[in-house]
């Protein structure tokens, strides 16, 4: 009797549940597998399962997990990443085993579960109202499988990611290969399990290329941004009896949905409904791991951002100038007791001290000490292999004895930092070798010093003497010319880098070449004066420009011009097409305010240029066309867009042209605020061109511009003509006398 209510009570609880699973429609069962038109939604009516295409041009199909009521459609999981579905016969479905597979026409399993499951369980699948997918046992309900287990690019709220010491399992995110293939990607997000506290990584092909910094119990401590509003979301969990450390979402809360997604370009973003925008922990280029090398800090708030720790120096200078940072810093002298294998902490306290450095992104390859006995300044100072220690609270004691490596300074908050440094002590053999080396080394730079200058004075009045006797009866200017020409041809006051590239030439030479500036021979007339045909000794013809006293222009734009011609033009290479120009500055509107009124050029004169390209390529017209803003008043493209930038107006900025179906409005208006930054007034306030490239690719906030106020344009009719006058004029009130535009 009591066997056959056993078995009716079976029964009647399989029809409950397969009745239940065909009302709601979110379960899969052996008799009632999953086809293609169909899909599985959640009690909830929150998530849905079933097939779906990556993109319309595609013909593979995979069997995914998404959002029911999100436009568009965001897929956070995916069960055959790697075995696409290309047949309409393909279905998924429970089998004979209890397992949960997806099986093509030909039979052939494409994605099974691959759990031991005893021959007399009967099972079914269930999409969870967390948009969990869990495949049970009917009768008691227990989980067998669940796809918060195998997660693929997102981690929704109840989801984890982690590791298990004992059963070597890793729970990872792993991003898509592209936004149209599910498939595998570069990136993977995950615990490191070979470091306590413990800290995130992003890895792409298994290098580091994002990381969190240690937990402190409330927040990974490397991350500026993550507040309590995203704390008291997310949670850590250690666990040391069963050997897991997981990274959790707290449950699911149907009020709002907040999901961590690593999308194919491995810039990890938090999204949900509660956020304005999604949050990305990589706003910066200094987020990316290792950006500044061993003993390197990044400071995204200065320029360039990375600069060594006290008491370092760049491995090498030449590629720390050229902005390739990822060789680090060496110390510039060796601790006491790292020059001594026998001193003692006694020895060691004389000369060895720490240096607090603040809001610091906690280094890599931390080690957690115990100093229950002793302070954590204490045990670091008494051990020579510790050089650096962060007593952080909710942790302890950190502490580091190698590289440095992927350090970041923060504009606020982050930890307090102590590095170990050698102080300044007279009585060190070393400090008192490095004083007299810096001694006789000044005498010496003294003394060449003045014998040179004692040649260079006996041979300019030599010189002088020998062009006396050629420039009689020659005109006043020549004699001027004699007599700067010195100042004029040394390499010292040109500054040179390598002096040889440019071929030195006296003033006899050029009056023999040129037939004392025969008029016969003038080719034409340029910015800085005329220029004469001249013929040298071996035959070669050259083009002599003179500095004209009419001209406008000195020492400092001659200087600078020639400096820029031996660096962009080899010796030996030439061209007759602009023998005879009037324009040597710079295209009139693409020229930098310090270039335009002081002949100063640099990194930031090309953002300059760049800055006005950008604007122009939005806008549809060239930076010389004024807009006429009333009646006849009339402002630059530059003044324009900062205009409607601020006024929120950027697409009324926009050439109609690009108004089409496919354009984003938000790109447009990324485009014209990445151009205000680079034509800002002065140099120091606008991005180089690595940061530039960080805007244009990336979501990050940009910084606000201020107003441009130095542009040129050409003056104007009173019907907003352009005149046939080439004056120029100065919106600003500045002077620009000297520029010559082409």
């Amino acid at each position: 009797m009591g066997r056959c209510k056993f078995i009716l009570l079976y029964h009647i609880s399989l029809f409950l549940l397969l009745f239940h699973g065909c009302s709601a429609a979110n379960n899969i069962t052996l008799s009632n597998p999953l086809s293609q038109e169909q899909v599985l939604t959640s009690s909830t009516q929150n998530f849905e399962l079933g097939f779906f295409q990556p993109n319309n041009n595609s013909v593979n199909k995979y069997v995914g997990i998404w959002h029911k009521h999100i436009t568009p459609r965001r897929i956070v999981w995916v069960a055959n990443r790697e075995k696409p579905v290309t047949d309409s016969s393909t279905s998924l479905t429970i089998d004979s085993d209890g397992n949960l597979k997806l099986v093509d026409g030909n039979q052939l399993t494409l994605w099974f579960t691959n759990v031991s499951i005893s021959s007399n369980t009967t099972t079914l699948a269930q999409l969870l109202d967390d948009g969990n997918l869990a495949l049970k046992e009917i009768v008691h309900g227990t989980i067998l499988w669940q796809s918060f287990e195998h997660p693929s690019d997102t981690l929704l709220l109840g989801g984890s990611f982690g590791f298990n010491t004992k059963t070597g399992e890793r729970r990872v995110l792993t991003s898509w290969k592209s936004d149209d293939d599910p498939s595998p990607g570069s990136f993977v997000l995950g615990l490191d399990p070979h470091q306590s506290p413990p800290q995130a990584y992003t890895w792409k092909d298994s290098l580091p290329y994002w990381r969190s910094g240690p937990w402190d119990k409330t927040t990974f401590t490397g991350i500026q941004n993550m507040e309590s509003s995203y704390s008291s979301v997310y949670a850590l969990d250690v666990d040391d009896e069963l050997g897991t450390v997981y990274f959790y979402a707290k449950p699911y809360n149907q009020s709002f949905y907040r999901n961590i997604f690593l999308p194919s370009d491995g810039y990890l973003r938090i999204v949900g409904e509660d956020l304005d925008v999604p949050w990305e922990v990589l706003a910066n280029p200094c987020d990316i791991y290792g950006t500044c090398g061993p003993f390197g800090v990044c400071k995204p708030f200065e320029s360039p951002i990375c600069s060594c720790l006290e008491g370092f120096i760049p491995r090498s200078n030449d590629e720390w100038s050229k902005g390739n940072w990822t060789k680090g810093c060496v110390g510039e002298t060796e601790l006491l007791c790292e020059a001594n294998e026998n001193s003692t902490v006694t020895n060691r306290g004389k000369a060895d001290g720490f240096r607090k450095i603040e809001r610091m992104k906690l280094p890599d390859f931390y080690e957690f000490i115990d100093t229950i006995s002793m302070p954590c300044q204490q045990w670091c100072f008494n051990n020579c292999s510790c050089i650096a220690y962060a007593d952080v609270y909710g942790i302890g004691c950190l502490v580091w004895s190698g590289n440095l490596l992927d350090m970041q300074q923060f504009s606020s908050g982050g930890q307090d930092f102590f590095l170990l440094l050698t102080l300044s002590s007279d009585q060190t053999p070393r400090k008192k070798l490095i004083i007299s080396l810096t001694t006789i080394s000044a005498i010496i730079i003294i003394l060449v010093g003045i014998l040179a200058y004692v040649l260079y004075r006996q041979r300019s009045r030599r010189n002088i003497g020998k062009e006396n006797s050629i420039s009689k009866g020659m005109p006043n200017e020549i004699n001027v010319s004699s007599e700067i020409l010195p100042s004029y041809t040394s390499s010292r006051h040109l500054k040179f880098e390598d002096p040889s590239e440019l071929p030195m030439f006296d003033l006899n030479s050029i009056l023999v070449a040129t037939d004392n500036f025969s008029i016969q021979n003038k080719l034409g007339q340029g910015g800085f004066g005329p220029v004469y045909k001249g013929k040298l000794q071996d035959e070669k013809l050259v083009a002599v420009k003179r500095l004209s006293s009419s001209s406008g222009q000195g020492l400092e734009e001659f200087k600078n011009e020639v400096m820029l011609i031996s660096k962009l033009q080899h010796r030996n290479l030439g061209t007759q097409d602009l023998a005879n120009t009037h324009k040597v500055v710079g295209t009139l509107g693409y020229m930098s305010p310090e270039y335009a009124l002081g002949g100063i050029f640099s990194e930031k004169s090309d953002v300059f240029s760049f800055g006005v390209l950008v604007l122009e390529i939005v806008n549809g017209r060239k930076v010389t066309t004024p807009y006429c803003v009333y009646q006849d008043q009339y402002i630059s493209l530059l003044n324009y867009a900062w205009q409607m930038w601020h006024e929120s107006k950027e697409i009324e900025f926009m050439d109609e042209a690009l108004a089409t179906d496919s354009f984003s409005s938000s790109e447009v208006k990324r485009c014209i605020h990445v151009g205000l930054l680079c034509v800002q007034d002065h140099a120091e306030n606008r991005p180089s061109m690595p940061e530039v490239v960080f805007m244009l690719s990336s979501e990050t906030e940009l910084p606000k511009p201020k107003q441009p106020t130095f542009t040129f344009h050409k003056a104007l009719n009173s019907d907003g003509s352009n005149s046939k006058s080439d004056r120029i004029w100065s919106v600003n009130e500045v002077t620009g006398s000297v520029l010559v535009g082409r």
